[in-house]
């Protein structure tokens, strides 16, 4: 009985606890030290940090997490710890997506190129996509399906997103999802 009053009191205190780390960082988003950034460098760390949390989530070799960064993308100014955490909480949710969804040759891609003048970030997962009203609220703060969250990680990526004066949107169809970042 013991045990089970205190997994009562645990559950909601990490939930709290949870849910206050993520408004510290939703609120330190807007102190950006802005610095020449090569986003491929930035895109190619994320990449490594990414595949260890894939391994470590459903086994090794379980989620392929692949870069495909192309030559010439200029260095601009941007918050390159900002930007990390954004792209690794983006990644980070598809890569649980595909965990969950146990999707076969899970792979996840990270493609640059240059378009316009502005960088164009793209992040592929080959999942079975989301459902619409997911895909409706996506930035919508404190509005989620995922059990033990909190809805504050995407709304914390377009925030950053925006700060380096860039955008963010989401195409997801029944092969996979795609989010496309221009900076």
């Amino acid at each position: 009985d013991i045990m089970e009053d205190v997994k009562l009191i645990m559950e909601p205190a990490e939930a709290g606890s949870k849910l206050a780390v993520e408004y510290l960082q939703f609120t330190k988003v807007y102190n950006c030290s802005f610095e020449a950034t090569a986003i491929n460098d930035l895109l190619t760390a994320t990449a490594r940090d990414l595949q260890v949390f894939g391994d470590e989530l459903g086994g090794a070799g379980t989620i392929t997490v692949v870069t495909e960064l192309a030559d010439g993308i200029p260095s601009r100014e941007l918050d390159p710890d900002k930007l990390r955490m954004a792209f690794f909480n983006l990644c980070k949710n598809a890569i649980e997506a595909l965990n969950e969804f146990k999707t076969e040759n899970a792979c996840l891609t990270l493609r640059t190129r240059e378009d316009k003048r502005l960088t164009r970030i793209e992040v592929i997962d080959n999942g079975p996509g989301m459902p619409e009203e997911i895909a409706n609220n996506l930035f919508t703060a404190f509005k989620t399906k995922k059990e033990g969250g909190t809805g504050l990680g995407l709304t914390i990526c377009k925030k950053i997103i925006d700060i380096h004066g860039g955008n963010i949107r989401c195409e997801t169809g029944k092969d996979g999802t795609k989010f496309i970042v221009e900076i």
